[in-house]
């Protein structure tokens, strides 16, 4: 079905690019997921008081928010994607390796907040490979569908992973194991990973037309596109009473699926006596 997109022998290396990406993400929720396997040791055996503890999970979610409205233009200007998305891997993995092994509270928030404005440039990244090899598939739509399942399986996988690393080897694995994997998983992008194919027959018969511009003329029209692209989302977003609607709404429903996955172990330990392991 990609023969017609990619080089007559690409169609293996396509997938196998789809399986590395689909797979970083996943590892990217490792690092990011595990919040929740953390946070309740810090406040039952560390003692931690709750709203020191519970500014760890605001940090995260502010700063990757701050950091999706700057990754996209910075990694659409960015000449190799495959670099961001596996030097990000291993940035987020070295802060969760390091997260604790201090008491210093600054600090350790520091390093939670940098892993989610690191992270946030993960998807983009990761959107420009798969699209460098399926932009014209017939099944773009199918096999985009199944890249987004990778936040799921992430999610998904992180208690029956972590659960009985955790049970074996402390609290503390549940940050230094994600981070593990994480490495794992960069070293082998780094390796193996191909953000696109050796040839560039993706263009259309109209691109073929348009007069050829040198690489500093790309560059440069490229990031002015990219900013004034921003700028001009940006713009409609403000000014858009339904979007801004559907914005509020939708901070609602995070409100509300963030804070079960992040508070429900704490609140099952106190309110149902249940064990850790039972309310994981």
């Amino acid at each position: 079905m990609l023969s017609n997109v990619v080089l007559p022998k690409g169609r293996v290396r396509a997938y196998i690019a789809f399986f590395f990406i689909y797979v970083s993400y996943v590892s990217f929720y490792f690092n990011r997921k595990n919040y929740s396997f953390w946070f309740n040791e810090l406040v039952t055996t560390v003692g931690m008081p709750l709203e020191q503890a519970s500014a760890f999970g605001s940090a995260m979610e502010l700063s990757y928010g701050i950091g999706k409205l700057v990754a996209g233009p910075v990694v659409d200007t960015a000449t190799s994607p495959a670099l961001i998305l596996w030097g990000t891997l291993a940035i987020s993995s070295i802060c969760n390796i390091f997260l604790f092994s201090t008491d210093f509270y600054v600090l350790n928030v520091a390093l939670w907040s940098a892993n989610g404005i690191i992270q946030s440039a993960a998807w983009p990244a990761l959107a420009i490979i798969f699209l460098n090899w399926f932009r014209n598939a017939p099944n773009k739509g199918t096999m985009y569908s199944i890249l987004s399942t990778s936040q799921n399986m992430g999610s998904g996988l992180v208690p029956i992973i972590l659960t009985p690393i955790v049970a074996r080897f402390g609290w503390r694995s549940a940050t230094a194991a994600p981070g593990m994997i994480g490495l794992s998983v960069a070293a082998a992008l780094l390796l193996l990973l191909e953000e696109k194919p050796e040839k560039n027959n993706l263009l259309t018969e109209s691109d073929l037309k348009e007069k050829p511009v040198s690489g500093s003329d790309t560059k440069k029209s490229t990031a002015s596109n990219s900013f004034q692209s921003w700028k001009k989302s940006a713009m409609k977003i403000f000014e858009s009473y339904e979007i801004r609607c559907l914005a509020a709404g939708y901070a609602l429903l995070t409100v509300v699926r963030v804070g079960i996955a992040d508070w429900s172990i704490l609140l099952l330990q106190d309110l149902r006596s249940l064990s850790a392991e039972n309310a994981r």
